[in-house]
């Protein structure tokens, strides 16, 4: 079993788990004290775990007041590049912009603002 706590509005928090069932596949529950919502059901436990770690992922992207992981991968970048002199063609700074870009991707996805 998993567990991954999402924090919702007004200080709610939603405790997810899973669990695999009796028909092998993986059952994916909200746990609010009182009582267990079924939300779906994954035939991989890889999927499981993932859904459960979601909230602690987009937390780990976001963290941060002035500076969450994008933002600071991007300033490491131009960091290296208009502090240090570095080209900003290297693959490592490229690599950098490239993550920036999929950590807000993935946060923007996360918080159901795509377009």
């Amino acid at each position: 079993m998993c567990e991954g706590v999402w924090s919702g509005e007004e200080g709610m928090t939603r405790a997810l788990i899973y669990t695999l069932d009796a028909i092998g596949e993986y059952t994916i529950a909200e746990d609010n004290g009182d009582s267990v919502t079924i939300i779906g059901q994954v035939e991989e436990e890889s999927d499981a775990r993932l859904f459960c770690a979601a909230p602690e992922l987009l937390e780990a992207l976001q963290h941060g007041q002035t500076l969450n992981l994008p933002d600071m991968l991007d300033w490491v970048a131009d960091r290296l590049v208009y502090v240090h002199g570095e080209n900003q063609n290297l693959d490592f700074i490229s690599s950098l912009r490239d993550r920036a870009r999929m950590c807000r991707a993935a946060i923007t996805k996360a918080l159901g603002e795509t377009k």
